[in-house]
C-alpha cells in the first residue's frame, strides 16, 4: 500500500516525505525481518530508507500492524546523500544487470528511471552493466570500482540475505530475477558523499 501525500497538492508532504510505503508483512510471520535488515543498514552506514510501525486503519476498521517504510525516490537521495540530481533507476522485478547490449531501449522493459524522466539518458546504467558484464577478470575490481560503491553493496548484500529471503535485492535467485533493487548515481560526474558512481541503497520499497 503506498501512501502519496503530493498525489492531488504537489506541494504537501509528511515531515519532508511525499511518500510512504506500508507494508502487511504477509510473508514475515515475525513483522520483524525487514525493520532488522533496514535498521542493520543504517547503523551500518549501508544507504537505506528508514522503517518503523503503525496501526493502520482505514473509515474507521482496523486493518491490522504494518511496517511503514520510506520511499525510496528524489526525497530520500536528498536526505540520504545530500543530493537529489543523479539517476535513480529501480529494477522491478526484473533488473538483473545482465547484458543486454549497448542499447537503452533494450533495458527499458527492466528497470524504471525514476528522477530525470524528461532528459531520459540511460548511458550511466548501461555503462555499468558493460563493466559488470564485460570488464576482463583481470580488471573487474578496478573497473567497477569506478562506477559502483562494491563495499556498499556486499554489506548489503550478506546482510540481507542473512537477514531476509535470497529472493530479495540484487543476489536474488527466484523467479525472474531480483526484486525491489535501486540504483542510484550521484550527479553527473558520479562524485558526491565520498561514493564512487553507483550505490544500491538497499531495499527501494514499492512503486
Amino acid at each position: 500500500m503506498n501512501l502519496d501525500f503530493n498525489n492531488y497538492i504537489t506541494t504537501q508532504d509528511f515531515e519532508g516525505l511525499n511518500k510512504l510505503n506500508l507494508n502487511n508483512c504477509f510473508k514475515d510471520p515475525t513483522l520483524l525481518r525487514e525493520k532488522i535488515f533496514l535498521e542493520f543498514c543504517k547503523r551500518n552506514d549501508i544507504p537505506a530508507p528508514r522503517c518503523t510501525f503503525a496501526k493502520v486503519y482505514i473509515n474507521g476498521e482496523y486493518w491490522g500492524l504494518y511496517s511503514v517504510v520510506e520511499q525510496v525516490n528524489k526525497s530520500f537521495c536528498e536526505i540520504q546523500f545530500g543530493d537529489k540530481s543523479g539517476n535513480l533507476f529501480k529494477g522491478d522485478p526484473q533488473g538483473s544487470l545482465v547484458w543486454k547490449g549497448s542499447s537503452a531501449v533494450n533495458y527499458y522493459n527492466d528497470y524504471e528511471l525514476k528522477t530525470n524522466e524528461t532528459v531520459n539518458d540511460w548511458s550511466d546504467l548501461v555503462h555499468l552493466i558493460d563493466k559488470i558484464n564485460n570488464s576482463t577478470s583481470g580488471d573487474f575490481i578496478d573497473s567497477l570500482a569506478d562506477v559502483f560503491d562494491t563495499q556498499n553493496y556486499l554489506y548489503s548484500w550478506a546482510t540481507c540475505s542473512t537477514v531476509l529471503s535470497s529472493s530479495e535485492g540484487l543476489a536474488g535467485i527466484q523467479g525472474p530475477g531480483p526484486a525491489r533493487t535501486a540504483l542510484f548515481r550521484q550527479g553527473s560526474d558520479g562524485a558526491g558523499s565520498g561514493l564512487p558512481g553507483f550505490c544500491a541503497p538497499g531495499r527501494s520499497g514499492d512503486g
